[in-house]
């Protein structure tokens, strides 16, 4: 782009983002004076990464039934896409930027004519400063009338051709020269260097960047919320296909219905003609109404759905495979029910974690959880059966056939109506040393905790070796590090949960 330059900045992977940014704001805002040209402001890129398009749109007419209409010209969706889109889709939440792309960029062009200027001895420096303080608002304080007093103030902002044309150039012998007098004025597009397309065709759209940090799920449904927000107030007009009707009917038509077809300009009355399709009113077939409408081409929200639904069937079929397997290993039901419970609190622990220490729940950092499944049901496999091992050679036979004296004590309760000996059969004597011949060293707590005690070594050195063969990938920097790093983390973060789980549960 002419005029533009650009310049890049590369931190450390360390460096906190916002900080960085507050870093350069102070060094820009200190910069000595003369250092820049003249007329040069420095200003930070917005808040986002490479990856932060998350959302393209173009705006095109539709009709009443969301049919393309056509009938807008390349600069009006460009001026809509500028002063209205733009504005309300950069208050969506954890929208960081709304980049206008296509179009053409209105501006008032003034062609001088060399000529007049020469024969009224006018400079283009003049015309330049003419139009320039022909442009402004001015304020001019206060002036007391009657003992109150009344604001005074200069509106000068250009809102059409004609108040360009009617600057005051210069004065020769009391008599002004305008801009009129030395210069065409007209609207026209501004040079532009590139374009979008659509299918073959140009078009006006923009993109949505989302913050850094943000969710980019979260950004896409609020960027969808504003969008039905705004759609109802963008720009529309009434279309006449002139192909099909001529001047006079459009005319008569007009008139029969009670309002003027054309305005003093002679243009379409649009006013009078959107009135009248708004009304209810069957229109006739040359006869359109037209809206600009927001029609999203790249939208990320499916991408991210299908990512998530992938992960989602493949955690769902893991688990399945996971308990049948479990079930025919075991042949205990209540035992592989235990089991089973480990897979959903080591995720969530393993989801906690990675919360704590600012994990992103990407792509490769899911696929570690999922990697990690396997081994997660294992340790609750091995604890779990010998505790099962133990309990069957325990003495006398547990079953559900033994009975337990009366207590003595209303306080004592009875072990066999506890969730743990309910889950692992009924009858274990419990800490009652008279029931059955039981002795409290063989009772039903001590038989788990002796068995679980066996095993916690092994399965603390197995997870720990798996921990520690992914040391190597923790030590990675740059792009190879910032890919695998979560993987190594989120696999990590679900053995220690699945440890924890199984000598808990």
């Amino acid at each position: 782009m002419f005029g533009f330059s650009s310049i890049y900045i590369i931190f450390e992977d360390d460096a906190e983002f916002y900080w960085s940014r507050t870093r350069v704001l102070e060094k820009m805002n200190s910069l000595p004076a003369g250092t820049l040209p003249d007329g040069v402001k420095p200003m930070l890129g917005p808040d986002a990464t490479a990856l932060g398009q998350v959302f393209w749109y173009t705006l095109e007419g539709l009709d009443k039934d969301g049919l393309p209409t056509g009938g807008w010209d390349l600069h009006e969706l460009r001026s809509a896409q500028d002063w209205y889109v733009r504005y309300g889709l950069l208050g969506a939440s954890g929208v960081s930027e709304v980049a206008s792309v296509g179009g053409y960029v209105q501006e008032y062009q003034i062609d001088v004519d060399p000529d007049a200027m020469r024969a009224h001895n006018v400079t283009l420096d003049m015309v330049f400063k003419s139009v320039k303080m022909s442009n402004l608002d001015v304020g001019a304080r206060t002036i007391e009338i009657n003992k109150a007093e009344y604001v005074i103030r200069g509106l000068g902002f250009i809102k059409e051709i004609s108040d360009i044309e009617k600057a005051v150039v210069k004065s020769n012998d009391n008599i002004p020269i305008l801009v009129k007098d030395v210069a065409h004025v007209s609207l026209g597009p501004a040079l532009r260097r590139g374009a979008l397309d659509k299918a073959g065709a140009e078009a006006v759209g923009g993109v949505c960047v989302v913050r850094y940090g943000d969710n980019p799920l979260a950004a896409i449904k609020a960027i969808k919320a504003k969008i039905k927000e705004i759609t109802p107030g963008l720009p529309s007009k009434a279309l006449i296909d002139f192909t099909k009707v001529d001047l006079t009917t459009v005319k008569s038509f007009a008139e029969e219905n009670g309002f003027e077809a054309y305005g003093d300009d002679n243009k379409i009355n649009q006013e009078a003609w959107k009135l009248f399709l708004t009304s209810g009113e069957d229109p006739p077939e040359w006869l359109k109404y037209s809206q600009i409408n927001i029609v999203p081409f790249y939208d990320r929200s499916a991408l991210i759905n299908e990512t998530l639904g992938t992960l989602e069937t493949a955690l769902t079929e893991e688990i399945l495979i996971t308990i049948i397997v479990i079930l025919v290993m075991m042949m205990h039901l209540r035992s592989s029910a235990i089991i089973s419970l480990t897979l959903p609190f080591a995720v969530i622990l393993c989801f906690i974690a990675m919360k704590i220490f600012h994990v992103d729940a990407n792509i490769v950092a899911l696929s570690g959880i999922a990697i990690a499944i396997g081994t997660i049901v294992d340790m609750g496999v091995i604890i779990c059966e010998n505790i099962l091992t133990n309990l069957e050679e325990a003495k006398p036979p547990l079953n559900s056939r033994t009975v337990l004296p009366t207590p003595k004590n209303n306080s004592t309760q009875n072990l066999n109506s506890t969730p743990l000996a309910k889950v692992l059969g009924k009858g274990f004597g419990g800490n009652n040393p008279s029931s059955e011949g039981f002795a409290p060293e063989t009772s039903l707590y001590k038989i788990v905790f002796d068995s679980t005690s066996e095993v916690v070594g092994a399965v603390l050195t197995a997870v720990l070796t798996t921990i520690v063969s992914f040391l190597p990938v923790f030590t990675m920097e740059g792009a190879e590090g910032k890919l695998f790093k979560p993987l190594a983390y989120t696999k990590s973060f679900a053995l220690l949960a699945a440890v924890i789980v199984a000598l808990t549960i």
